[in-house]
């Protein structure tokens, strides 16, 4: 029975984006902040309120950006029965700005609802993801190492583009190992995985594959997206259009009611910068 896996942080790709100072104290000290600002959430199914999402502190992604500043940041999961439900990339800024973002995705067929410090702000009324069935897509593999060299296949075969305000687009990067792995055969998730199409090492779009069950009881490969930043964003399945989500107004995205969520927080001035 396969249960979670959590892969090793992409500390490598991390390595290829930051500052030529890899020993850069920022980086420690960003992976403390975004951690302990990560315990400040709660998060609950709607559904099933009385019990809390299971939180991993272990950063799966420690990022960069070099392309828009020196910002460093770092990815966490919410779970339940080791599935993911909520991915949450926390950051925080050093130039050309300094406070700290709090970026969120709901990855539940559920509504759910977030807490930050005992306060709701967090509260959606539909799914987060919309799941999509792969053309093409190969028989799900009677292994876990088959099915992570098909997921893998068949991830290398999207391609996303981001496109700015200002209308300038950027072909984000996939990150070849997955972030975060899972699945159990006694649930309707066989299989599944978490990976990150990135702009240096920042993660803008999430996308999951996973070997679901249908109602007959037979396994398929489903896919599904989860913008990781107010832009707009298009994706392609071998060619073919597979995503495209609308820039996101920030008053919007900051509201707390759609699957993505974005908050800032100014770092007190009494903490070094």
């Amino acid at each position: 029975m396969l249960r979670t896996i959590m892969f090793v942080p992409l500390v490598l790709f991390f390595a290829e984006a930051a500052s030529s100072d890899d020993t850069d104290p920022r980086i420690a000290e960003a992976l403390q902040t975004t951690t302990e600002a990560a315990t400040q959430y709660e998060f609950r199914l709607a559904d099933d309120p009385s019990e809390e999402l299971e939180f991993h502190p272990k950063s799966l992604l420690r990022w960069s950006n070099p392309v828009i500043g020196v910002i460093y940041g770092n990815v966490f999961v919410w779970t339940k029965d080791g599935r993911p439900e909520v991915v949450g990339s926390i950051l925080q800024w050093y130039e050309p700005h300094t406070h700290g973002t709090h970026e969120f995705h709901s990855l539940s067929t559920n509504p759910l609802e977030g807490f930050h410090d005992g306060k709701t702000v967090w509260s959606t009324k539909k799914p987060g993801l919309e799941w999509k069935s792969m053309p093409q897509a190969p028989s799900v593999g009677a292994s876990p190492a088959v099915r992570l060299r098909q997921m893998r296949s068949m991830v290398r075969q999207v391609t996303i583009t981001s496109i700015s305000k200002s209308d300038d687009q950027y072909n984000l990067r996939l990150l070849s190992q997955p972030l975060f792995r899972y699945g159990d055969a006694d649930s309707s998730v066989l299989d599944g995985a978490l990976f990150s199409f990135v702009q240096g090492t920042d993660p803008e779009v999430i996308v999951l594959i996973e070997a679901r069950k249908n109602p007959e009881g037979s396994l398929r490969w489903q896919i599904a997206l989860a913008r990781m930043a107010a832009l707009e964003f298009s994706a392609k399945y071998r060619g073919q259009e597979l995503w495209h989500v609308e820039s996101m107004p920030y008053p919007i995205a900051m509201g707390g009611q759609e699957p993505y969520a974005l908050y800032r927080f100014r770092r007190p001035i009494s903490e070094p910068r």
